[in-house]
């Protein structure tokens, strides 16, 4: 039993002992590097920096972008609920002063008025509130186009300096292979 033991202790402890020579020989595989020579190393460096300034505008305009987009959902919704408010302000509205009722005191004729004059007065804020969300609404949406296009344009960019880059990797490799 105690051979048994100090077998299997043995075997865990050249296990262990081969586990980093394996892992080591892992680390020696062949990764495949960009090399450019110095003749496209320029044109590599310009893609670089092209696409460096390019993944920072974008995240930049992104921000951006998400911002426009709240901002017009918030003045669609400014828009669209002052609409219905006045609108549900408009039936009321009209509902009291669809007939001329007929008062038996002055009391009844001041609470009617004042009624009448809270539906107005409803009715003009929230119609004022619907048409300045509208406005909003245009002016968000035209932050929004604007915000996509920042984001378009450096998309273009990161595109253009991938593509100097991967440009001179080839000709690089194509100058390495005739030599």
């Amino acid at each position: 039993m105690q051979k048994f033991l100090a077998t299997l202790a043995t075997g865990a402890l050249l296990a262990s002992a081969a586990i980093p020579a394996a892992a080591l020989a892992q680390d020696g595989v062949a990764v495949t590097q960009i090399v450019v020579t110095g003749k496209h190393k320029k044109q590599w460096d310009k893609g670089s920096a092209l696409e460096r300034k390019g993944l920072d505008a974008r995240a930049k305009a992104q921000k951006q972008l998400a911002e426009a987009n709240r901002d017009v959902i918030d003045a669609q919704t400014k828009r669209d609920t002052n609409q219905d408010k006045a609108e549900n302000a408009s039936g009321d509205f009209r509902q009291l002063t669809a007939v001329m009722p007929v008062f038996t005191s002055g009391t009844e004729a001041a609470r009617w008025a004042r009624q009448v004059d809270q539906a107005a007065s409803r009715w003009a804020k929230s119609d004022s509130r619907s048409v300045e969300g509208a406005k909003d609404l245009r002016s968000a949406m035209k932050a929004q186009s604007k915000a996509q296009e920042a984001v378009d344009k450096a998309q273009a960019q990161i595109d253009q300096g991938q593509s100097l880059m991967a440009e001179a990797e080839r000709r690089s490799m194509v100058a390495t292979s005739k030599n």
